[in-house]
């Protein structure tokens, strides 16, 4: 795949995106809160204490909890995946400067 890569300046920043994922992480870290918190409140949503129609919201709320959950997970999942291409594109980019270095120097050499 072409980069046009002719030094370590062209070569993606690994790290600056690994820091970027790490904060995504971070961030889905508030939607387990936040479903915690759903997930508590649930529990004191008894037929007594919360219903419409007769029917506790307790099933309700918990299946909002574990939507929210699935934000955090989803967040997740697309972190690992950014941080795994990044590192696939600064592998391939390495690789690529490498053999234009190559290059230039048996030319240098000739």
């Amino acid at each position: 795949m072409g980069y046009n890569i002719t030094s370590k300046d062209d070569l993606i920043d690994v790290q600056t995106i690994n820091a970027g994922c790490k904060k995504i992480v971070k961030a889905g870290m508030s939607f387990e809160n936040c479903a915690r918190g759903v997930e508590t409140a649930a529990d004191m949503c008894s037929i007594e204490t919360l219903s419409v129609d007769n029917k506790s919201m307790q099933p309700i709320m918990l299946n909002i909890a574990e939507q929210i959950r699935k934000i955090k997970d989803i967040l997740e999942n697309f972190s690992v995946s950014v941080q795994g291409l990044a590192q696939d594109v600064y592998d391939e980019q390495y690789s690529e400067l490498q053999q234009y270095l190559e290059k230039i120097k048996q030319e240098q050499a000739k």
